[in-house]
């Protein structure tokens, strides 16, 4: 029997409905690999799945820069497990020194970024650290690099790679909380 006061968290409910069986370990689930391990769930599972797909392959901005932004949140909740992820949906060639920078903190003071990046990835931390907090001046930045459409992909994008990074590092840290009777 299932205790679902216990299952009111995202990972929590997952636990509660397949068991725990269909968690992964710590060191696997990243917002990168949440959908494989969420499958078991069915369509709801699939759907997400689809999601996280389309956001690396919209016309609005590179997968990589978009990558940077999943990177600055994960340095933001200090998610190593999400630091070390390799993304599959971007290519790995040529883009180690400017991770590092990102993962690092330093790509305010980076010439390996333009002026356009460097504004989207400082609105991605506002963002992260508290959304009200973002400036006009730090919208129009963005805005006049990405274009409205572009803005408001970044900011619906950095919404769902949040959500996602969260989600995985409660799932992971909370793999037990439920406690399933067979």
């Amino acid at each position: 029997m299932t205790d679902l006061q216990s299952c009111s968290t995202f990972p929590s409910f997952f636990l509660c409905i397949y068991g725990a069986g269909t968690m992964p370990t710590a060191s696997a689930l990243t917002s990168l690999t949440l959908d494989e391990q969420l499958a078991p769930a069915g369509a709801a599972a699939a759907s997400f799945a689809r999601l996280w797909r389309s956001l690396w392959s919209q016309p609005y901005l590179t997968p990589e820069l978009l990558e940077l932004c999943r990177v600055t949140l994960a340095r933001l909740h200090r998610d190593q497990a999400e630091l070390e992820a390799v993304n599959p949906f971007v290519p790995a060639a040529g883009a180690a020194a400017r991770r590092a920078a990102v993962q690092a903190g330093d790509a305010h003071k980076s010439d390996g970024f333009t002026a356009a990046e460097k504004a989207l990835l400082e609105f991605t931390e506002s963002y992260a650290l508290d959304a009200q907090s973002i400036s006009d001046a730090q919208a129009a930045r963005v805005r006049d690099a990405l274009g409205e459409p572009g803005l408001v992909f970044l900011i619906e994008a950095l919404g769902r790679a949040g959500s996602w990074v969260v989600r995985a590092a409660d799932a992971s840290e909370d793999s037990s909380v439920c406690e399933v009777e067979a």
